[in-house]
């Protein structure tokens, strides 16, 4: 197709029904237009004595914010349906570069308009990194009843996709405070799922509604101390979570470290125990680096079989009779 002349004013700015928005600035896109202006035409349709744009808004936003009152446009025929411009635009889009967050809410959303259930395009898909489920599509796609607040945290690209999807049986307000949580974080993909699957899993136990455990005083002050880095938040907020998920498993260790703690053991000495406390493979550990800190670890090791001195910590039972 050759491109056409087109004066703005035939363009209708209103109508964005074509838009995938990915909610973050284009810098290079900008720094290209600012440089060397519009290098590939937009594309439009047209409809209702209007043109609408079906790809391009931020180029013919730029040249419009510029005083351009024209530009050479691509006009896809007229013949084409809805559907058929929409899998042009998509397949565009997808395959220029790998659609953000954002972006895949919107086209998720579309693509459930447009196919009837199983018959949405393998390629597209594929592309999207989904697999062929329509329910994975359609939590996708419900991300974006939340409007422009979830859709501009996820467009930053600091939530993991998958975190992003665990949400999505959230009612609204915990949905949009825990993806805050997480972006402040600034933790990894594996950590922003383990703390929403954790929250869930506390929800479900304790009976308690989403938003009032994400307003949870202990909770709240670990997010708004501004005293530790987003490291350490993010450790305290997991082991809190941790606590409140296993309270009886936490109670345990705790005791554990505090009894170990009271052999007053030198660092060269360790007792480990086992995973989550479960069966009875405990373990010693000794560290040294010459035969007189074997020597005195050892010797140190060897004291822990006198009576009782293990007692309390192999046998929890023991410590509440203590």
């Amino acid at each position: 197709m050759e491109p056409s002349r087109i004066h703005f004013d035939k363009i209708d700015w209103e109508d964005r029904s074509f838009e995938i928005r990915g909610f973050h600035e284009n810098t290079l896109l900008q720094a290209s237009l600012t440089r060397f202006g519009i290098l590939e035409p937009p594309w439009v349709c047209a409809r209702h004595e209007k043109y609408l744009i079906v790809d391009g808004f931020k180029r013919l936003q730029w040249a419009r914010e510029n005083g351009a009152e024209a530009a050479d446009l691509l006009l896809l025929p007229e013949a084409l349906s809805t559907r058929e411009i929409w899998e042009r635009r998509i397949g565009k889009k997808l395959f220029e570069h790998g659609p953000g967050s954002a972006e895949k809410v919107r086209i998720a959303a579309v693509l459930l308009d447009l196919y009837p259930a199983g018959d949405i395009p393998g390629h597209f898909l594929s592309a999207l990194n989904l697999p062929p489920r329509r329910d994975v599509l359609e939590k996708w796609a419900h991300l974006q009843l939340d409007g422009a607040v979830t859709l501009e945290i996820l467009g930053s690209g600091e939530i993991a996709d998958r975190a992003a999807l665990e949400t999505s049986t959230w009612e609204r307000e915990s949905r949009v405070a825990i993806l805050g949580i997480l972006r402040g974080l600034r933790c990894s993909a594996s950590i922003q799922v383990e703390i929403v699957e954790r929250i869930y899993e506390i929800s479900l136990r304790e009976e308690r509604p989403l938003s009032e455990l994400l307003n949870d005083p202990a909770l709240r002050e670990i997010l708004s101390d501004g005293k530790v880095n987003h490291r350490r938040k993010t450790q305290a907020l997991r082991d809190l979570l941790t606590r409140l998920r296993y309270p009886r498993l936490s109670r345990r260790q705790r005791q554990c470290e505090k009894n170990i703690e009271e052999l007053a053991l030198p660092h060269s000495v360790r007792i480990i125990p086992p995973p989550a406390f479960e069966g009875d493979g405990w373990r010693l550990e000794l560290s040294f680096s010459n035969t007189l800190e074997l020597r005195n670890a050892l010797a140190s090791a060897g004291s822990l079989i006198e009576p009782d001195r293990l007692g309390w910590i192999l046998s929890p039972e023991l410590e509440e009779q203590r």
